[in-house]
């Protein structure tokens, strides 16, 4: 999105807005963007968190050394997914269609882990989807983006 500062580098005093237009700089960008959006919302989703006592359960039957870890925020996935999306919306060139495939993709693929953590936190049980289940939506998932990627690198 932000690369239409480099269509104004034609004006003398804004040609250092040229950088926009390299991949380089926009992927190094986002990297930082992604990163400061993590640091700075990490500490108020994990009081969130723990404040809705979004924790994780832990198994009465097992190792003794893992009690410790029971009531660690879960759902952790939302704040690297949403610092990813909003890094990527930013700089990525809103006329790239492989950007507009992945995106829905990734976006799918973190909603499953945030569907397998909704669960253990709903049912209070330290599992949420099976294997079996994750499998297949990984699957499907994988094969409808694969799809349409073939697809689109056909018709051009």
């Amino acid at each position: 999105m932000l690369t239409w500062l480099s269509d104004c580098a034609g004006r003398p005093h804004l040609g250092f807005l040229r950088l926009f237009s390299y991949i380089s700089f926009r992927a190094a960008m986002a990297v930082v963007t992604a990163l400061l959006f993590t640091w700075l919302l990490a500490p108020v989703l994990i009081r969130w968190l723990q404040k809705l006592k979004f924790g994780q359960y832990i198994r009465e039957e097992g190792p003794a050394a893992h009690h410790s870890k029971a009531g660690t925020p879960t759902m952790g996935g939302v704040l690297l997914m949403s610092a990813m999306t909003l890094a990527g919306l930013l700089w990525t060139d809103s006329a790239n269609y492989f950007f507009w495939i992945i995106l829905p993709g990734f976006l799918a693929f973190g909603f499953t882990g945030f569907l397998d953590d909704y669960l253990k936190v709903a049912k209070k049980r330290n599992f949420g989807l099976t294997y079996l289940q994750q499998f297949a939506a990984h699957m499907i998932l994988g094969l409808g983006v694969g799809a349409a990627l073939v697809g689109l690198g056909h018709a051009r």
